[in-house]
C-alpha cells in the first residue's frame, strides 16, 4: 500500500514548487538567480515554513539570504495567490549546507582512491 502523505506534506511540497517558480519567473534581483529550492519543511500547524536553499557559493550566501528575507513579503503574498489554503505560512529561509558537504566528502574519497593508485 502506499503511503498517505499528510497535510503539511502536501503543503511543503506545493510550497516548494510555487516559491522555485516564483523566485525564477516573478523576481528581476539577480542575487536569485541560480538558487535552488532543495525542501520546505512546515509545522504541524502549517504556521511557519521552514525553506532550504542551495545554489549559490558560500560567499555570497549571506547576501543571497537577506535578499530572501526582504522578499518574504511579496513571496508568500504570490503564494496566497498560487495556494488553496486558508492562510500562508511564514517563511523562514535557511541555506541547505548538505549538498557541500556531500561534495566535500566525494573529494575525500577521489582524493582516497587517487592515493590507493
Amino acid at each position: 500500500m502506499p503511503r498517505e502523505f499528510n497535510r503539511a506534506e502536501r503543503v511543503a511540497y506545493q510550497i516548494q514548487r510555487e516559491l522555485a517558480v516564483l523566485i525564477t519567473k516573478e523576481t528581476s534581483d539577480p542575487r536569485l538567480r541560480g538558487l535552488t529550492i532543495s525542501e520546505v519543511k512546515i509545522n504541524s500547524d502549517l504556521t511557519e515554513a521552514t525553506v532550504y536553499v542551495t545554489g549559490k557559493e558560500a560567499a555570497k550566501i549571506e547576501e543571497t539570504l537577506a535578499t530572501l528575507w526582504r522578499a518574504a513579503g511579496f513571496l508568500r503574498k504570490n503564494l496566497a495567490r498560487r495556494l488553496n489554503a486558508r492562510g500562508v505560512p511564514k517563511l523562514k529561509f535557511v541555506y541547505d549546507r548538505s549538498f557541500d558537504q556531500a561534495a566535500q566528502l566525494l573529494a575525500l574519497i577521489d582524493d582516497a582512491v587517487i592515493s590507493e593508485e
